[in-house]
């Protein structure tokens, strides 16, 4: 019988609510032996469901866990620049027996600079968004991250609005690959029905400019004004701009319409957007000149939101329109405009037959497009398409 192929996938930090995507990827990969090499992990009840069905990592991997997967920010508390790091991480990816290094996101590659070619394994980059956003103002970074996309055998892209932003910034067409995120399989069936409740709007993100939650909190007191229906707004989520958001809320005289959860860990997250009747992210780019730039990549909560037959309020930023398909899944608006978003909540709530149609519609798009077993499937035929 044949050995499995191994994988090592690497990332600076792991463990954040954002990394759920990478959770999944692994403990859903059949074909590869998976270990990953990272510097933190932290809050294993960020990730979904049981998290002791995480056993790729203690077997059979624990035997070589000091050796293999070292938690590198105890490992290199060292004085020195960076090389040093670099040096220490190509140490333990040289003489592990990975057939391929995988990282997720480009920031540690960009890190590690020309020591980047001494790897001796094929490598591939998964970019999420920010990283590659972050060329587009940052043109030291932009130069760095140059020759990496030059050496690296793969690079594959979470959406095409993504792998677009790349080419455009002279990434090769050759090397590039689309591969949605994936979820699981959802459905609202196991969750208690909605009936003689308000209509809820709900929106999962991560309290930042980039997010543009004060557009969507405008949008809903004007909403609140013009109609009778009893509606409330959750948002899920903190950050920066948790206390201006409140503020907002305060000073527009909503707190009794909308609910704060703070941040929440994946599993009750989805049980909050299960008991949501419309999902809504109207992100919109943030720039700051010739530092950063932030633009949604696609919007996970989205997907999620779809999956459970949610009708979908989107902006046409990103890669959200590659989610929703404006008056089919759901319904797009300009990042900016409180009044054409308030409009699309107004039509959600006033024609359920639609949004009933708009919810099935949108949770075929994610079974056909964002199917957790499918896109890992396609992961794992990337991956082994690299290595032969």
């Amino acid at each position: 019988m044949n050995k499995k192929r191994k994988i090592l996938f690497v990332q600076e930090k792991f463990g954040n609510i954002s990394e759920v995507f990478l959770y999944r990827l692994i403990t859903g990969i059949n074909v590869f032996d998976v270990e990953v090499l990272t510097e933190n992990y932290i809050n294993r009840n960020h990730f979904p469901f049981d998290i002791n069905a995480l056993t790729l990592w203690k077997d059979p991997v624990v035997p070589n866990f000091k050796k293999i997967i070292p938690f590198i920010r105890k490992k290199l508390k060292l004085k020195g620049s960076y090389s040093s790091k670099s040096k220490q991480i190509i140490e333990i990816i040289n003489n592990s027996d990975a057939d391929l290094i995988c990282f997720q996101f480009g920031f540690l590659p960009v890190m590690m600079g020309s020591d980047f070619e001494k790897i001796r394994k094929k490598t591939c980059i998964i970019h999420h968004g920010t990283d590659v956003n972050k060329a587009v103002e940052d043109k030291l970074y932009y130069k760095r991250l140059l020759p990496i996309w030059e050496k690296t055998d793969k690079i594959i892209f979470s959406s095409y609005f993504l792998m677009k932003t790349a080419h455009d910034l002279g990434c090769s067409t050759v090397k590039s690959v689309v591969n949605y995120i994936g979820v699981p399989t959802l459905s609202l069936e196991k969750y208690l029905p909605r009936a003689n409740m308000p209509f809820r709007f709900i929106c999962v993100a991560r309290m930042v400019p980039v997010k543009n939650h004060i557009t969507l909190i405008k949008a809903f007191s004007q909403l609140i004004k013009e109609t009778n229906r009893s509606i409330e707004l959750v948002l899920v989520g903190s950050g920066e701009l948790e206390a201006y958001i409140s503020h907002t809320i305060d000073v527009l005289k909503i707190n009794k319409d909308i609910r704060l959860t703070g941040a929440l860990n994946s599993q009750d997250t989805l049980l909050e957007i299960a008991k949501s009747d419309c999902s809504i992210l109207v992100s919109a780019p943030y720039v700051v000149p010739n530092v950063m730039r932030q633009e949604e990549a696609l919007g996970l909560s989205l997907i999620e939101g779809g999956g459970m037959g949610l009708p979908m309020i989107g902006s046409k930023s990103g890669g959200i329109p590659e989610i929703v398909l404006d008056g089919i899944t759901g319904y797009l608006v300009e990042p900016l405009d409180s009044l054409q978003l308030k409009e699309a909540m107004l039509k959600i709530l006033l024609d359920p037959e639609k949004s009933k149609e708009m919810g099935k519609n949108a949770a075929q798009l994610v079974q056909k497009k964002f199917d957790l077993l499918k896109q890992n499937k396609k992961f794992e035929n990337i991956f082994m398409d690299i290595i032969s």
